[in-house]
């Protein structure tokens, strides 16, 4: 008996970790997310993130896409801005504000396609049933911003 509640009692004991975020922001792993409300160009949508202490969004793994696009599927907005773009040189995309080129990508088959030689900058957008990356015209105010901050991580004991 007295070794079992020896075990209950180190059990309520442990130390979790979590991220934390500001109020409105949404934690993932190690990342804090925020989902803009109004339809912005992107450069507009950069400055948006910018004023919360954020960047775009850079989606750099299968895991983090999946994410994102399960927490917007359950919005009515059908258009994000993400924070890839090739308008520095044409069809070499790589993250705004770091100019790193992006290690996953998951366009939609055809995509990017550069329609009209204007599609610099790349949306998360809902069509054909599915959500993937499409290029756009960066002063296009139709889609919403998601940015990204790093994320405090919180040590605190359970019990």
């Amino acid at each position: 008996m007295l070794f079992f509640l020896f075990c209950i009692s180190l059990l309520s004991w442990t130390t979790e970790s979590a991220t934390t975020c500001p109020d409105q922001w949404i934690p993932y792993h190690e990342s804090c997310y925020l989902f803009g409300h109004t339809h912005l160009s992107f450069f507009e949508a950069g400055y948006y993130c910018q004023q919360h202490n954020s960047h775009l969004v850079r989606m750099e793994t299968a895991t983090e896409n999946n994410f994102i696009k399960n927490h917007i599927r359950y919005m009515t907005e059908a258009r994000w801005w993400i924070g890839l773009t090739d308008v520095y040189a044409e069809h070499q995309w790589v993250w705004y504000g770091t100019n790193e080129p992006p290690v996953f990508t998951d366009w939609y088959p055809g995509q990017p396609d550069d329609q009209g030689y204007e599609e610099d900058c790349c949306e998360l957008l809902y069509r054909h049933g599915q959500w993937a990356w499409h290029d756009v015209d960066c002063n296009y105010h139709i889609s919403y911003a998601i940015c990204e901050m790093d994320g405090g991580i919180d040590q605190g004991i359970v019990g």
